[in-house]
Order: structure tokens, then C-alpha cells, then sequence
């Protein structure tokens, strides 16, 4: 399927290495030209020459994306270099697992500084430009976790992500009549990536008391990718506030 990509300008923050990485693969494969922003650059000029290897097109930059001031920089550099940004990825991410009662404020500021306002900044950059151009695509990376607040013991966490999941749907609303689609995906649990191992999942597909995957494997970074550069697509534009679960059917509705 041709998703009518070729050309477009694409953002994919955290993509040194993870399901980062493996959407910014799937978006040049695509024939987007993808900027790779990660906080450790070489880990994102990784991820672009890998891409280049493989014949797409790909460019790096070192991105805090807690910085309000690092954000407009970087995007302004890329607005003057590549163009106006078409494709907006939210995916950089923290976690960190500690009972509620003992999470200190610096802790928690953390998490929700990297999962949610730094989302927030990346939106709020190129939200109006797309809808000047009537054109664009933001894809947020929350998590099943926000469905399962209560059973795993990562507050700072879950409530940063529950709150990029508001800000989605907000944008949605906000952008919708504009030709602008703003979706969320919420990945389960997937292997090879520092989440997991961080959130305590164990290593086969048994979570916890009355709960495993239906598939009867762990996912891939690979397998949330295609999903993500689907909703990026032109095919997509009839799509939008949505939360696409990609777990296995870990979790069915």
C-alpha cells in the first residue's frame, strides 16, 4: 500500500533506539525524509545511518525535548533546512517505578517532563503550521499502562501518560476541521526495549494473575512501527482522537 508519504517531513523524537527507532525506519521506508531526535545524539545519527544504509532518507539531532527553548530551536532549523514539518511522532519516554507515597517532586518532574511536556512542546510547534497548510499528522506514544492504572505501581508514569492522552484528544478536537489528525497508540508489552525491563515485566508472555497475550508472544518494535506510519499516512486522514492498541490483545475492550 502506498501511503502517500513521499517527500513529507517527518519528526520522530526518541528515536535512538526502540520503538523510536523502528518507526523512523518505517516512515523512510515510506520515502519520508526523517528527522531522528534523540537526547543522546549518537544514538540518533545511529538510527539515521542505518536508514541511509538501507536507501531511505534520514538526518540526526541531539533534542532535549524538556527544554522548551531546545525544541523551537531544533524545529526551526529543521523548517529552514528541510521545510515545514508535515509528520510530528511524540515518542521519547521515561519511566521510572516507584511507590507513589516515596516518588520525590525532582522525580516526578522528570517523568512527566520527558513523557508529557515535552510532547506538549513538539505540539505546540507545529500544531499551527499544520493547520495553516491544512495538513498534518501528530502520532502520541502513550501506553497500555494508562488502562491498567492501579495493577502496576508506576504513578509518575501512568499519569503522565494518561495526561498525553487527554492532550491528544484535545488536539483532535482542536485541529480535526483543519485536515490535521492527532492519534494515540498504546503499545503493550514489548521486548528489546528499556520499558519493559524497567517496568518489571517478566520475560514470556505471563504478566500477572489472570493475564497474558493472546498471541502468545512478547511484541517487537517492529510491530508497533507499521501502525504508526499507517496513521502518518495519507489513508488515514478519517482517523483521528483515537487510542490503536497494539498488544497482542492483552487488553480487549
Amino acid at each position: 500500500m502506498d501511503l502517500g508519504i513521499q517527500d513529507k517531513i517527518a519528526v520522530v523524537t526518541g528515536a535512538g533506539k526502540g520503538i523510536g527507532g523502528a518507526i523512523a525506519r518505517a516512515l523512510a521506508e515510506e520515502g519520508a525524509r526523517v528527522m531522528t531526535t534523540d537526547i543522546d545524539e549518537t544514538l540518533a545519527r545511529e538510527t539515521a545511518e542505518a536508514i541511509g544504509a538501507a536507501g531511505g532518507r534520514a538526518f540526526p539531532f541531539a533534542l532535549d525535548v524538556t527544554s522548551r527553548k531546545d525544541v523551537a530551536k531544533l524545529f526551526g532549523s529543521i523548517r529552514s533546512s528541510h521545510g515545514p514539518i508535515d509528520i510530528l511522532v511524540n515518542n521519547a519516554g521515561i519511566l521510572r517505578r516507584q511507590p507513589t507515597a516515596t516518588v520525590t517532586d525532582e522525580e516526578w518532574d522528570v517523568v512527566e517532563g520527558v513523557n508529557f511536556r515535552g510532547a506538549r512542546y513538539c505540539c505546540q510547534e507545529v500544531m499551527e503550521e499544520m493547520r495553516e497548510r491544512r495538513w498534518g499528522r501528530i502520532v502520541n506514544i502513550v501506553s497500555l499502562v494508562i488502562k491498567m492504572i492501579g495493577r502496576i505501581d508506576v504513578a509518575s508514569y501512568a499519569t503522565s501518560k494518561a495526561a498525553l492522552g487527554a492532550l491528544t484528544k484535545i488536539l483532535a478536537k482542536d485541529l480535526g476541521e483543519f485536515g490535521v489528525t492527532v492519534n494515540a497508540v498504546l503499545p503493550g508489552s514489548i521486548a528489546l526495549t528499556d520499558f519493559n525491563n524497567d517496568v518489571g515485566y517478566p520475560k514470556d508472555t505471563k504478566l500477572m494473575p489472570g493475564m497474558s497475550i493472546p498471541v502468545g508472544r512478547r511484541g517487537t518494535p517492529e510491530d508497533v512501527a507499521p501502525t504508526v506510519a499507517f496513521l502518518c499516512s495519507q489513508k488515514a486522514g478519517y482517523i483521528t482522537g483515537e487510542f490503536i492498541d497494539v498488544n497482542g490483545g492483552l487488553l480487549m475492550d
